[in-house]
Formats: structure tokens, sequence, C-alpha cells
């Protein structure tokens, strides 16, 4: 049997192989971090395109249209526990975690958007008057029973 590689190099061939397995290692693994953040950040886009497609005075429904079922309702009393509820807030999910979860609050009376908030460069409030506005318009409204 004859030797195809020489004695004294064997060392190095060894040595040469194992790095090339171990940069090969480092290249896939470089390569499936990379898909991750890919999917990850298109999944972002995909969800914020839909955020931007928001608009205030919109119906629930045509809210979760939108953007899918709220991830948790509730209602919010800013004068404080025991007060009277003024609005609905629907609270979202993204694909990565953020500090401040996207955000609808909805006006009770009229079960209009009144605030949305998408991420912090993103977030639109219905000015009082404009508020109501929509409540004055609501109670003039035939109620349908």
């Amino acid at each position: 049997m004859t030797k195809i590689i020489p004695a004294r190099f064997r060392k190095v061939v060894v040595v040469a192989l194992a790095g090339f397995a171990a940069s090969m290692a480092w290249l896939g693994y470089i390569h499936l971090r990379y898909e991750q953040l890919k999917t990850d950040s298109d999944r972002l886009a995909d969800a914020l395109s839909r955020c931007g497609r928001l608009r205030l005075g919109m119906t629930r429904d045509e809210i979760v249209a939108v953007m899918g079922p709220p991830r948790k309702e509730y209602e919010v009393r800013p004068a404080g526990k025991g007060s009277q509820a003024l609005f609905r807030e629907m609270l979202f999910t993204l694909p990565v975690p953020t500090p401040q979860a996207p955000y609808v609050d909805l006006q009770l009376k009229t079960e209009r958007a009144v605030e949305i908030y998408c991420t912090q460069n993103s977030h639109v409030v219905l000015p009082d008057e404009a508020q109501a506005d929509l409540v004055r318009d609501a109670d003039s409204l035939p109620s349908s029973q």
C-alpha cells in the first residue's frame, strides 16, 4: 500500500481540513442567522405596513380586517379605577420584541379609532374637538333597535 500523503505533511493536512470544516460550520451559522434576520425583518415590515394603513375614525371591524385580531382588548379609565371607561384599547403584537406594543384606542360612544400607536415615529391622536364631533354625529344618528 502506497502512502498518499507523506508523513511530514499529515499534520498540515489534518489542521487544514479542521480549519476548513470550522470555517464551513461558521459560514453555515452566519447563513442561518441571515435567513432568520431576513425573515424577522420581512415580517416586521409587513406588520408595520399593515399598521400604516390604519386611519383615525375607522371602526373596530375595519381595524381587525387590516391588523388581524388583537392580542388583548380592555377598557381604559383615564380617571382611575372605579371611574367611567372612555376608551377601549386594542393591543396588537409585532413579530419581534418591542418596548411598546402597537395599539388602537376606540372611543366607546362611537366605536371609532381616536388614537393609533404603531411605533415611536408613528403615533396619531384625534384632537379633542374632532372627538367631540364624532360623539355629536353619533348622537344625532337614529339608533337601530
